[in-house]
């Protein structure tokens, strides 16, 4: 059951444009939008209960009893004729939940304009994604793909934004630089983080942060078009004022999906249309390619056990409990599975979402959903 969340005047206003009105985005999959949940599909930090989810163009959905019901929030979101920004990434501020900030995008392009990007750009809610304003200080392109809120200081909040060249009409192939801007102040203002050459043509579909034993953010630059311009894997061990690349060897493949043990040693790395992963037990010094497993999507890391991982394989989802010396299959899900997530203060929850929005839940770590 979905219920449209009416808007008040009071929770946004004028400051954030046409956030007041409500508009319906598309009804369903059509022409370029599949009503694709991409990175978006989030877990509160310590109620497993909450899950807040954002759309192609329909703004967010959110429960508040582990799926059963849903209610729409749109209110604060700006949009064109076509319906809100594509959400790609939500992060909860692990200290107050209540702060959440999500990622959207449209082509890369400029904030000012009547152009498809001017509503997209960093999102930010104080009420647990009930109602959203932007704050796009210091921003120039609005392809932004992925967002974290450092675990040791909730005030510093890091965004990925991904170079490219538009692709509507008015500038199409002019191009807007991607790069890491981080704000100290959860996002009100915000500088570039310059990390290496090439950063400004790279993308950051993953940005993730792992907390022990020490605190690191974790990305993977590429460019779609040409991989030997990427950057590769890289990290930052205080908070994100100042990177270092790692894992060479994988720098010139096109890792659209990875994700780490709690630990920071084990990371399983997803290389696009290969079908297999790659692994590292050592943070990432070494690597090692596993045997062909269909894999070619998200991945998926419990918390409590590195040898347990979960991924996808376009509509079907796998499962390894012995560091991928073995897999089994799952799940067969109705379209192209988009984000696998384990809930944060409970592993045995894990979720995974498709595109045409089929959501799918297991209480037992993945053995059944």
């Amino acid at each position: 059951m979905l219920f449209d969340q009416k808007v008040k005047p009071e929770d946004c206003g004028k400051e954030v444009g046409n956030g007041l009105e409500i508009i319906q985005g598309p009804d369903g999959p059509e022409e370029a939008d599949h009503d694709n949940a991409f990175r978006s599909l989030t877990v509160h930090p310590s109620d497993p209960e909450i899950l807040l989810i954002g759309t192609e163009r329909n703004g967010f959905v959110k429960s508040t009893n582990g799926g059963e019901s849903w209610t729409r929030y749109r209110g604060g979101l700006r949009h064109t004729n076509n319906g809100y920004p594509e959400v790609w990434d939500i992060a909860f501020d692990p200290i107050d939940p209540s702060n959440v900030y999500a990622a959207t995008l449209d082509s890369p392009g400029p904030i000012i304009g009547d152009h498809p990007s001017a509503p997209a750009g960093i999102y930010k809610s104080a009420n647990g994604g009930e109602t959203w304003s932007r704050a796009n200080f210091g921003l120039f392109n609005f392809r932004i793909t992925s967002v974290q809120v450092d675990p040791d200081s909730p005030n510093v909040v890091i965004i990925g934004v991904e170079g490219g060249e538009a692709s509507f009409s008015a500038l199409q192939g002019q191009f807007f630089d991607g790069s890491f801007y981080r704000s100290s102040d959860r996002s009100d203002t915000r500088s570039r983080v310059e990390i290496a050459e090439n950063e400004t043509k790279n993308g950051y579909w993953r940005l993730l942060a792992v907390a022990s034993p020490q605190t690191q953010l974790i990305a993977f630059g590429f460019n779609f078009s040409e991989t030997s311009e990427n950057l590769g894997f890289f990290r930052s061990r205080d908070s994100s004022l100042t990177w270092e690349a790692f894992a060479s060897d994988l720098q010139p493949l096109l890792i659209t999906g990875f994700d780490v043990s709690s630990d920071g040693q084990t990371i399983y790395a997803n290389e696009r249309n290969l079908f297999v992963l790659q692994k590292s037990v050592d943070g990432g010094t070494t690597w090692s390619t596993t045997q062909t497993n269909q894999a070619n999507g998200p991945v998926a890391v419990p918390p409590s056990d590195p040898l347990l991982v979960l991924f996808s394989g376009s509509s079907t989802l796998y499962r390894s409990t012995d560091g991928l010396q073995s897999s089994q299959f799952v799940l067969d899900a109705t379209g192209t599975i988009t984000d696998i997530v384990v809930a944060p203060s409970d592993p045995t929850i894990a979720l995974a979402i498709t595109e045409g929005f089929f959501l799918y839940k297991s209480t037992y770590s993945g053995a059944t959903f």
